[in-house]
């Protein structure tokens, strides 16, 4: 190629150049720096919704044990933990790929249910029973569980029981921290305009062959086994 040529092709592949810049790579870029932001605002919203939903709970609970609350405060307390956690639960199935991070918060969330159940337990082989639920998910070392279990030395040394009850309370917090890192650490699913399937919802086809998305229900809030004197009833 002699130097003329060269000269007349340079605009050319300028031309060429800057179409490929503007109609692939910046747009690309840009969209990765979209989807980047779009994920720091959806796990910024999980994370602060779990994190108040969860607190709060455990608050209500604490001044429940205390004598600090109403009945019908702890009993709203408890409605609205239960719907927020199945909210949370299916967002976090539709934002993740990756079933455990619903999964975890789910059992998670169970164990925060049982952990309310107990102050409503007051029956000996009930309450044991419920203990060995919590130790299940929480481990041995977390509380001193005999304890916890023994409501006769809660009405007779109730400072000292109170810390076993705030060791298990500290214990939920730091699992929530654990379920909430595992949440942060995830890549979210975007949805696009094409997307691909969803892993755990089935599609079929409608009469004009377009694809018909078949939604699974959501779980119903957990409903609470009244045992003993009744779940989470005050005054015990």
């Amino acid at each position: 190629m002699d130097l003329e040529t060269f000269k007349a092709t340079v605009p050319l592949l300028a031309v060429l150049l800057t179409a490929a810049l503007s109609g692939y790579v910046v747009p690309r870029i840009t969209r990765r720096w979209q989807d980047h932001q779009k994920e720091l605002e959806i796990k910024t919203s999980l994370v602060e919704a779990v994190s108040d939903e969860v607190l709060q709970f455990v608050l209500a609970m604490q001044f429940a044990e205390r004598k600090a609350s109403t009945q019908e405060a702890f009993d709203e307390a408890y409605r609205r933990w239960e719907v927020q956690r199945a909210v949370l639960t299916g967002k976090l199935r539709v934002y993740f790929r990756d079933p455990t991070i619903a999964q975890e918060f789910e059992s998670f969330s169970d164990a925060v249910s049982d952990f309310y159940a107990l102050a409503g337990i007051s029956h000996p082989e009930y309450r044991t029973q419920q203990i060995q639920k919590l130790k299940s998910y929480f481990g041995n070392a977390a509380t001193n569980w005999e304890r916890l279990a023994d409501q006769e030395e809660r009405r007779a040394d109730f400072f000292n029981w109170f810390f076993a009850w705030l060791d298990l309370r500290q214990q939920v917090l730091l699992r929530k921290d654990e379920v909430v890192r595992k949440l942060l650490a995830a890549p979210i699913y975007f949805l696009r305009s094409t997307p691909a399937k969803i892993p755990g919802i089935r599609y079929r086809g409608t009469s004009q062959g377009a694809a018909q998305q078949q939604v699974p229900a959501a779980p119903l809030p957990t409903t609470l086994r009244v045992v003993g004197r009744g779940a989470a009833e005050l005054g015990h």
